[in-house]
């Protein structure tokens, strides 16, 4: 039998993703950030990079990095940090 318990966040994590929202959020009223906010904390929270084609955030990726070290970057540019990293090895190989 396989047990799973519910988990939640420390109240420091959720301090940190509501920073997060708060930046996401700007001026807007509404609270429709709430999700992307939740994925860019579980980023940095577990490894460091956000791919996203969304303006919005990608706007914000200087902020986002210096508020969570997580690195925000498009489809394109995360291919190109990929294909960098398999040269790299390749050649040290």
């Amino acid at each position: 039998m396989i047990n799973t318990l519910p988990v939640s966040l420390t109240p420091d994590e959720q301090s940190r993703r509501n920073s997060i929202a708060a930046l996401l959020r700007g001026n807007a009223t509404s609270d429709k950030h709430l999700d992307d906010a939740r994925h860019i904390f579980e980023a940095a929270k577990h490894g460091g990079y956000f791919v996203t084609t969304d303006k919005r955030i990608l706007k914000l990726k200087d902020p986002i990095y210096d508020m969570c070290t997580v690195q925000v970057m498009t489809p394109s540019e995360a291919i190109a940090r990929i294909e960098v990293k398999d040269a790299k090895s390749e050649r040290d190989a």
